[in-house]
């Protein structure tokens, strides 16, 4: 097929052949161009669910390990379980799959494993938090944990702002006796 369009267009009289190259350079250009925005565009919302989903993370470490009280603790631990847990499961799901169907095909093998890694680690992810979480004194904690309600939800809860409110220094009155 290639052969014969390629013996026709150079039957073609320089001129043309000259036009027809021209119009075939811009189309892909303009093809590539309409591809690479798309593409950048993609990566740059998976990079932003990334980021989100990593403030996510630490608001849920920070808010339920710095808090006192069993229950708060409970909580963060059994959201945190279950996290983890989806990304093993959702990961052996994966490789079921590919154990059922990717015997004739090694793309599926490689396919359905690659995607089980990633959802292996983003349940390690979840059991494993950051070491600089664990670095802050109490008062940059809550700062930490203000800051993030703020961009996560849009607003600061009532009781992270009580809590700020514990640590701020009490002013010397400016009362003369």
């Amino acid at each position: 097929m290639f052969h014969q369009l390629f013996s026709k267009l150079s039957d073609l009289p320089t001129i043309v052949q000259s036009a027809a190259g021209s119009a075939l350079f811009w189309i892909i250009l303009i093809v590539g161009q309409f591809v690479g925005l798309r593409l950048l565009k993609a990566a740059g919302m998976t990079n932003e669910m990334i980021g989100r989903s990593r403030k996510y993370r630490e608001y849920i470490y920070r808010r339920y390990t710095a808090m006192s009280g069993l229950i708060n603790y409970v909580q963060g631990f059994q959201y945190t379980i279950s996290k983890a847990f989806s990304g093993l499961l959702t990961g052996l799901m994966f490789c079921c799959i590919a154990l059922l169907v990717g015997g004739s095909s090694p793309i599926v093998w490689g396919i359905c494993f690659m995607s089980a890694l990633v959802y292996f680690g983003s349940g390690l992810l979840w059991l494993k938090p950051s070491a600089r979480w664990d670095r802050d004194d109490l008062p940059t904690h809550w700062l930490r944990i203000a800051e993030l309600e703020k961009d996560l939800f849009g607003k600061v809860h009532k009781e992270t702002l009580d809590r700020l409110a514990d640590f701020k220094q009490p002013q010397p009155s400016s009362e003369s006796k």
